[in-house]
C-alpha cells in the first residue's frame, strides 16, 4: 500500500499540512484537510451522506475538537512540494474500483471562492489511462460544458501521476434520468453497422473472453459467443458511449438540470447501451435480478463485464454465478 509520506503524494497540488483519514489510512473513504477549523468544515460540507447514520456521524464530526479527532482517527502530514498552483482539497480515494490510493479525486476549494474545480489523479498505468481518456473525451463535448458535462480545464502528466482537472458540477445524486439526459445520451449516433463488424466488440472481445475463461466463467463466455453469432448481422449503432452510466454518475444540479460526470470509460466508437446500462446498475443495486429481454440488454451486460475486466475486478463477476439466490444476478430471457 502506498503511504502518504512518499514522494508521489508529496507531489500533489494541495497545501501541505495535516490531513484526517476517515475512517483509517489503510482504506479511507475521505481525507480531510485540518489546516484550521474553517477549512476543515468546508471540506466536511462537501461530503453528502445518504443514510441517517451517515448524517449523524457527519454532524458529530463537525463539532468534535481536533485533539479528539486525532485520538479517534489516523492523521498524516502531507508535505506537498508541487510546483503547480495549490488548493485546499477534500481527497476521495476510489477504493471500490482500483487498489487504495491508485486513483484520487480532489475537490479543490478556497476560503474566498468556495469550490473551484475537481482534479482526478492516477498513479497506476490503468488509472493514468482512464484519466487521460476522460480528458480527451471532454475536450470534444465543448457545446455541453457546465450543462450536461463538466468543463475540461487542464491535463498534466509527470513521472508520478496523470491529472485531469474539470469544473465542479455540484448537486445531489439522483435515482432517475431526465428525458433531456436520455436524449443527450442518444444524440451521438454516427452510423449503424453489423454487430460482427462493430469496432467496440472487435476491440474488447478477446480480452473479455480470455478473462472469463481464466476466472471459470466459461458458460458466460459461451453465452456471449452464441449471442454474437446469432445477431452477427444485426445493425448496431456506433456512438459515443459513457461506459459507466449509473446513478452515481448522474448529478441533479441546483439549477434543476442533470449533469453527467466520470467519463473515464467513455468510447467514441462505443455501443448504444448507456440507458440499458443505467437500468442494469440500478437493478443490481436494489438486489433484484436484471432480466435480459433483447440484444441491447445483453450488450449492456457485456459492457459491465468489460468494465470489470478492465479493472481486473474479476471477483465482482460472481453476480453471474448460476445460484438459486434471488439477489444480484442476471436472468437471461433472450
Amino acid at each position: 500500500m502506498k503511504d502518504f509520506r512518499n514522494n508521489e503524494f508529496n507531489s500533489l497540488p494541495i497545501y501541505p499540512g495535516e490531513y484526517l483519514f476517515l475512517t483509517n489510512r489503510f482504506r479511507p473513504s475521505f481525507i480531510l484537510p485540518m489546516h484550521n477549523r474553517y477549512v476543515y468544515k468546508m471540506a466536511l460540507s462537501l461530503i453528502a451522506p445518504l443514510s441517517r447514520k451517515g448524517k449523524i456521524v457527519k454532524a458529530g464530526l463537525k463539532i468534535t475538537p481536533f485533539f479528539l479527532l486525532r485520538g479517534l482517527f489516523d492523521t498524516e502530514f502531507i508535505a506537498s512540494k508541487s510546483q503547480l498552483k495549490k488548493y485546499y482539497a477534500l481527497i476521495i480515494p476510489w477504493n471500490s474500483e482500483l487498489k487504495t490510493y491508485e486513483k484520487l479525486t480532489l475537490i479543490n476549494f478556497s476560503r474566498e471562492e468556495g469550490v473551484l474545480s475537481v482534479s482526478k489523479i492516477g498513479f497506476s498505468s490503468l488509472a493514468k489511462q482512464l484519466i487521460k481518456n476522460e480528458a480527451s473525451v471532454l475536450t470534444k463535448l465543448v457545446d455541453y460544458y457546465d450543462s450536461c458535462v463538466p468543463k475540461y480545464l487542464s491535463f498534466t502528466e509527470n513521472p508520478s501521476y496523470a491529472m485531469a482537472t474539470v469544473s465542479y458540477l455540484g448537486g445531489e445524486k439522483t435515482d432517475t434520468i431526465s428525458l433531456h439526459i436520455e436524449s443527450f445520451m442518444n444524440s451521438f449516433v454516427q452510423k449503424t453497422i453489423p454487430l460482427c463488424k462493430h469496432p467496440y466488440i472487435l476491440k474488447t472481445k478477446a480480452s473479455v473472453f480470455d478473462a472469463l475463461v481464466v476466472c471459470n466463467k466459461k458458460y458466460l463466455q459461451q453465452k456471449f459467443a452464441d449471442l454474437f453469432s446469432l445477431y452477427a448481422l444485426e445493425n448496431i449503432p456506433i456512438t459515443l458511449m459513457h461506459g459507466d452510466f449509473s446513478k452515481s454518475n448522474v448529478i441533479l444540479q441546483k439549477s434543476g438540470k442533470q449533469g453527467i460526470i466520470d467519463w473515464e470509460d467513455a468510447d467514441e466508437e462505443g455501443l448504444s447501451v448507456d440507458i440499458a446500462f443505467y437500468r442494469l446498475k440500478k437493478t443490481l443495486s436494489q438486489k433484484c435480478p436484471f432480466i435480459v429481454y433483447n440484444l441491447i440488454d445483453a450488450l449492456a451486460v457485456y459492457q459491465y463485464v468489460v468494465f470489470l475486466v478492465k479493472r481486473n475486478d474479476l471477483d465482482a463477476l460472481r453476480i453471474f454465478d448460476t445460484s438459486k439466490r434471488r439477489e444480484n444476478f442476471i436472468e437471461w430471457k433472450i
